[in-house]
C-alpha cells in the first residue's frame, strides 16, 4: 500500500533516527528528518531512504518554524505524521501538541498536551506504577540545594528526574551515604537542581519491551533481552537476544498502563528480571533505536503505527517475531573488545554468526562509510 502522507522524524543524529528512516524506506516511504545536532557532520542525512533533512540546534522555535514551512509545502488533504526519536523530541511534540495537532498526526496521551511531559518525570512514573500495582524500585526526588538527603536503601542510583533534561552520562551509583554525598556534590557542580535517588536493583538480566500503541491497542512484537551493554550496566546494548513473547501476566499489567492512559505512539519500556520477578525500570514515550531489530524478522513496528494512526487495516500484517536470534551494535561490540570486556574469540564469533546488525543495513551501506568518515574527522580535530 502506498502511503501519500509525509512522515517527519525528529531527533538526534543516532541509530534511533536511522532505524526509523530505514524501516519506513522498505515501504517506499521517504521520510523528512529534522536532525538535532550542534554539527553539520551527521550521518543520518546520508541514508538513501531520506527525502529531505534539516539540521538544527536544540531550539523549539527553530523546529516549529521548520514544521510550519513543511506544512505549507504539503498537501493539506494528507496530514503529515511526526515521529520522535529522542526524549527531547518527544517532550517538544507534547508541549507543543495544541499548536501542531491541526496539521500533523502526533504521538500523545489521551490527545492532550503536557501528559507525556508529566510522565517523563520518573517519580510520576513511580506513582503511576503503584496505581496499577506494578513493582518498581523505591525512589525519591530531592532538591539537592535545599533538602536533607535521607535515602535509606543502598546501593542506590542517582538519575536526572527527566531524561530529556539530563544526560545519561550523569547517572551515578552510590554504595553508602558517603558516596551518595559525593555523587550529589558532583551533580550539583553539573548544575542539577533536582535529582531522583532510586534503590539500585541488582538484577539477573534486563529486557526491553519495545512496540507501539494506538486507541487502546498495544502491539509488543517480542522481548529484547540485553546480554551485553557498553559501558557495562549503564550503557546501550552491544549484544541482545530477540525472544518470542509468550503472554506474561506481569508484563501485561505494564502494557495495561499504556491502554488506560490512552497512549498513542512508539514505546520503549525497560524492565529488570530478578529471581523470575519483573520490576519496571522506566517507560520511554518514544521510539527505541533497537526497533530495527524486529525488521530482521519482517516485523515493521514503526510502519504498523503509521498505518494505525491513518486508520488503515493492519489485520494481515505481521505483528510478532516467530523465531529467536541475536542482534548486535557493531560499534559498541568493538568497544567491548578494545576495553577487554570480551575476548577476541567472542568478538569474532558474535560478529560472524549474528545476521541482525544495528548499522550494517542492506542497500544503505553508504551511511556506514559516512559515519566512519565523521568519526575519523572528529579524532583528527582533537
Amino acid at each position: 500500500m502506498v502511503i501519500e502522507n509525509k512522515v517527519i522524524v525528529i531527533g538526534g543524529n543516532h541509530h534511533n533516527m536511522l532505524g526509523v528512516i530505514r524501516a519506513l524506506g522498505q515501504f517506499k516511504i521517504k521520510t523528512i528528518a529534522i536532525i538535532i545536532s550542534d554539527t553539520k557532520d551527521v550521518y543520518c542525512k546520508k541514508s538513501k531512504y531520506l527525502k529531505k533533512s534539516y539540521i538544527v540546534g536544540q531550539n523549539s522555535e527553530e523546529i516549529l518554524n521548520i514544521l510550519n514551512i513543511l506544512n505549507n509545502e504539503i498537501n493539506k488533504k494528507n496530514k503529515s505524521i511526526l515521529i520522535p526519536t529522542s526524549d527531547y523530541a518527544a517532550d517538544f511534540i507534547d508541549i507543543n501538541y495544541d499548536k501542531l495537532k491541526s496539521n500533523f498526526f502526533l504521538p500523545g496521551i489521551n490527545y492532550k498536551s503536557g501528559k507525556i511531559d508529566y510522565y517523563m518525570n520518573k517519580y510520576n512514573q513511580y506513582l503511576l506504577a503503584q496505581e496499577f500495582n506494578v513493582k518498581m524500585a523505591k525512589c525519591k526526588i530531592y532538591n539537592i540545594s535545599e533538602d536533607i538527603i535521607d535515602f535509606q536503601n543502598y546501593p542506590c542510583i542517582l538519575k536526572p528526574v527527566v531524561s530529556a533534561k539530563g544526560e545519561k552520562a550523569d547517572i551515578r551509583i552510590a554504595n553508602n551515604y558517603d558516596e551518595l554525598v559525593s555523587a550529589i556534590k558532583n551533580l550539583k557542580n553539573l548544575k542539577y537542581k533536582d535529582i531522583l535517588v532510586q534503590e539500585f536493583v541488582n538484577y539477573d538480566y534486563e529486557c526491553g519491551l519495545i512496540g507501539c500503541a494506538h486507541n487502546g491497542q498495544v502491539i509488543l512484537p517480542g522481548i529484547i533481552k540485553k546480554i551485553r551493554r557498553y559501558p557495562i550496566k549503564t550503557g546501550n546494548n552491544s549484544l541482545s537476544k530477540i525472544e518470542i513473547y509468550k503472554k506474561n501476566s506481569k508484563i501485561e499489567k505494564i502494557l495495561t498502563i499504556l491502554k488506560k492512559i490512552n497512549y498513542s505512539g512508539m514505546f520503549d519500556i525497560e524492565i529488570f528480571v530478578k529471581n523470575n520477578e519483573i520490576i519496571l525500570n522506566e517507560i520511554n514515550f518514544r521510539n527505541s533505536g533497537n526497533t530495527i531489530a524486529y525488521c530482521y524478522n519482517e516485523v515493521y513496528i514503526i510502519y504498523l503505527w503509521v498505518m494505525m494512526v491513518l486508520g488503515l487495516d493492519i489485520s494481515n500484517m505481521k505483528k510478532s517475531v516467530d523465531k529467536e536470534y541475536n542482534y548486535i551494535d557493531e560499534y559498541l561490540e568493538r568497544k567491548q573488545f578494545i576495553s577487554k570486556n570480551i575476548s577476541l574469540f567472542a568478538f569474532i564469533k558474535t560478529k560472524v554468526l549474528t545476521r541482525a546488525k544495528l548499522f550494517n543495513w542492506k542497500n544503505d551501506k553508504m551511511v556506514n562509510l559516512w559515519k566512519l568518515y565523521y568519526s575519523l574527522k572528529r579524532r583528527i580535530k582533537k
